[in-house]
């Protein structure tokens, strides 16, 4: 809450209208709460629009009104309004097509490699959302050309595992992409860990503790260095990649732990709910 009371003052002071947006909403009610509080707590004198993107409306849009006393007229009046689902951006094939050339060429560019002529198939559904097209394109540098939903998802893993192989090789681990599988499903689940020690309860609850103390903070440590947050390890983005490693480490035979861990009564409320947002 100080934090958000101190952003809301730092944008407050800009004195110029403001469009707010809050990415993945559904997972940062309490801080899109206490940033809203704030605001009309403290109003400055030039018109304020906050925009919230999630996957879907639900329950969680439907009872936020109620999460604060403060808020709730706001939320449930006339300055409220949504939540709007996002039409198809590429309805037509051809449409896709262009999107993937143009995404093909940017990633070729920035790699340093050359782009293959060949386009793949863009019938699927999925391709209506940019995401999926842009998967497809990096994947085709890399001479891959999965086309379901599933296969994009399942190959963009793949290449996180070989990463997490060459980043923990000087380890002396058995299966040492297996423990950062489970430790980045864990943080998605739970909406990322600030420090270690904020993750070590839930990571010996969902492990067992098959490393040491020193061995989990070096595990912790390295992968917040692919995937850092503003403070710590966070949620493995974009949220399809980071469900798909959650469904995958929910194949194996551990799963219970996995889920015990982030569901548990010793898990905070955020992390329930976090967890739960994800799988739903």
């Amino acid at each position: 809450a100080n934090r958000m009371t101190i952003s809301w003052q730092a944008l407050r002071n800009l004195n110029q209208p403001l469009l707010i947006i809050i990415d993945y909403a559904e997972t940062r009610q309490t801080a899109f709460l206490s940033l809203l509080r704030a605001s009309l707590q403290n109003p400055g004198s030039q018109p304020v629009r906050m925009l919230l993107l999630a996957r879907d409306g639900g329950e969680w849009w439907d009872n936020l009104p109620s999460r604060d006393p403060h808020c709730e007229a706001l939320l449930s009046g006339y300055a409220t309004s949504g939540p709007f689902r996002l039409p198809a951006l590429y309805a037509a094939e051809q449409d896709r097509q262009g999107a993937y050339r143009r995404a093909l060429n940017a990633f070729a560019q920035t790699l340093g490699v050359s782009a293959p002529a060949i386009v793949p198939d863009l019938v699927g559904e999925h391709f209506e959302r940019p995401l999926y097209v842009q998967m497809a394109a990096l994947l085709a540098l890399y001479g891959e050309r999965p086309t379901t939903a599933q296969g994009l998802t399942k190959a963009l893993l793949n290449h996180e595992r070989r990463y997490w192989l060459g980043l923990l090789a000087h380890f002396n681990w058995l299966e040492p992409e297996r423990r950062a599988e489970q430790l980045l499903a864990l943080s998605t689940l739970a909406g990322g860990f600030a420090t270690p020690r904020a993750a070590e309860p839930y990571w010996i609850k969902a492990s067992g503790a098959v490393l040491s103390p020193a061995d989990f903070n070096s595990l912790f440590r390295a992968l917040a260095m692919l995937y850092p947050g503003t403070q710590g390890l966070q949620a493995l983005r974009p949220d399809l990649l980071g469900e798909g490693l959650v469904a995958q480490a929910l194949l194996r035979p551990d799963a219970d732990t996995l889920l015990g861990a982030v569901l548990s009564n010793s898990a905070t409320q955020f992390v329930r709910r976090n967890a739960l947002t994800v799988i739903a």
